[in-house]
């Protein structure tokens, strides 16, 4: 469930998709989910020091070489 989707980015064969409403780490906490564009090999990111309400995710971009999240 990636909850309430708040930025989504696409760069080749890969999308990066924010989830500030997932909950791991406490209510709201975040996540951001890294697919190829087909949907498989997916791969979710949470903050190691995440905390409810933190809304990790709240943009993303994707660049040549790497993603990045911020919060």
């Amino acid at each position: 469930n990636l909850g309430e989707i708040e930025g989504v980015a696409v760069l080749g064969n890969k999308i990066v998709v924010s989830s500030i409403g997932d909950d791991d780490n406490g209510t709201n906490s975040g996540s951001v989910y890294v697919y190829d564009l087909d949907g498989t090999n997916e791969v979710k990111i949470t903050a190691s020091d995440g905390a409810e309400g933190d809304n990790f995710g709240s943009s993303v971009a994707i660049g040549s070489s790497s993603g990045s999240s911020s919060s």
